[in-house]
């Protein structure tokens, strides 16, 4: 997995950004770059979590266990370094929900910004696999499919059963950490996936903004939101 470079102020008072990137999210395109590149220039605390099969040269991709075990390993390492300073969870999109279903291993000086949450995985991401590609997959063949507009990987069986076994659902009253969920108003990720967190969270706040998906449309989207939470 690629290594981030990380900075890290002296100041005990000032919080540690910890990023957590959506599907095939990555450090060299859109929004999580951005938002990375912005931390980073601005000279905040910020670390990066990478998942395996995340950048453009790799070919398989990391099961949501896989995912949801290391954003707990990274955000344990990082408590541990650093027991003092509160850490804020910046997750968009499908980082969302496994950094939900990591929350577990969060104390209470740790929140949470949801970007763009999508919730119900396989819904969203499942239907991307072509039914002659599902069909040689549950037969025991991996296969390269389509899993966005211009990306392919490698997809086994084990990858599948990861999404069509996964739910947040149920821990979601559990989580005790303040979440603020912020959805732009023109997401193409349906507004039932916010909606079940406004209904199951003990402690959120809501914004809606405007932008895209990956606040790419209006040219505006992204500088909004920076201002609005690193003014």
């Amino acid at each position: 997995m690629q290594k981030l470079s990380r900075i890290f102020n002296r100041k005990k008072t000032e919080p540690i950004y910890l990023i957590v990137p959506g599907f095939i999210g990555n450090y060299s395109e859109g929004f999580v770059k951005k938002l990375y590149d912005f931390l980073v220039k601005n000279n905040y605390s910020v670390q990066g979590i990478t998942f395996r099969g995340h950048e453009n040269n790799e070919t398989g991709l990391a099961s949501l266990s896989e995912m949801v075990s290391h954003i707990s390993s990274e955000y344990l390492l990082l408590r541990k370094k650093y027991p003092q300073r509160s850490i804020i969870i910046l997750a968009h999109s499908q980082g969302c929900a496994v950094s939900l279903r990591a929350a577990f291993c969060f104390n209470k000086e740790t929140s949470l910004i949801l970007f763009s949450p999508a919730i119900y995985l396989d819904k969203i991401i499942l239907p991307r696999i072509g039914e002659t590609e599902m069909r040689m997959i549950e037969a025991g063949t991996p296969v390269n499919c389509k899993v966005s507009k211009e990306k392919f990987r490698m997809i086994d069986i084990n990858w599948v059963l990861s999404y069509r076994n996964f739910s947040v659902i149920d821990m979601l009253p559990k989580i005790k950490q303040k979440c603020l969920i912020v959805r732009p108003i023109a997401d193409w990720i349906g507004k039932e996936n916010v909606d079940i967190l406004c209904q199951k969270l003990p402690r959120y706040s809501y914004l809606e903004m405007p932008g895209d998906h990956i606040f790419a449309e209006p040219k505006t989207a992204f500088r909004e939101l920076v201002k609005i939470f690193f003014s």
